[in-house]
């Protein structure tokens, strides 16, 4: 049970930050402090992860290496999931780009190559990061592992709380 409770609330905010990817044409992942700090990423990754904490309020779970496994292998499938429902959702000049361009183009453009925003409004500037994009994916994805690793600290922080 707390491990379904952690995969649907995984699922729901993956729902959630492809609906403001595709309505708002803003990714909440893309905030980064200082250029080092992937600040969005591990947000959404953290409130990913809520489900887990969630379900082990409900049920007896033990923060071991079996529940950091399986938030592990759920991270990464909802961080690709992300992208995946992104490609089936987003759609230019109302023509769907899955009918122009397959998964894995899709998937290979987002990851290999990117572009950075730095300031706002009118005084922005968007810099084309080319194929070091992958390093913009990696700290995304780092980030998204780092916020579901901070629930499961507070998953075993809560657990020994509680022995105590």
């Amino acid at each position: 049970m707390p491990y379904l409770v952690g995969i649907v609330c995984s699922c729901f905010i993956a729902t959630v930050i492809t609906w403001i990817r595709v309505s708002f044409h803003w990714d909440p992942m893309s905030f980064w402090v200082n250029l080092i700090l992937p600040a969005g990423a591990i947000i959404c990754g953290f409130l990913a992860a809520l489900g887990f904490w969630i379900g082990s309020k409900f049920g007896e779970v033990e923060a071991d290496a079996r529940l950091m496994a399986i938030m592990l292998v759920c991270a990464a499938a909802t961080f690709v999931s992300l992208d995946v429902f992104h490609y089936y959702a987003l759609s230019i000049d109302g023509v769907p780009v899955s009918s122009q361009i397959g998964l894995g183009e899709f998937l290979q453009l987002r990851w290999t190559h990117g572009s950075m925003t730095l300031g706002h409004g009118s005084t922005a500037q968007n810099w084309d990061l080319g194929q070091a994009g992958f390093l913009l994916a990696f700290g995304k994805a780092a980030g998204f592992v780092i916020g579901y690793m901070a629930s499961f600290g507070m998953i075993k922080q809560a657990r020994l709380a509680a022995a105590h």
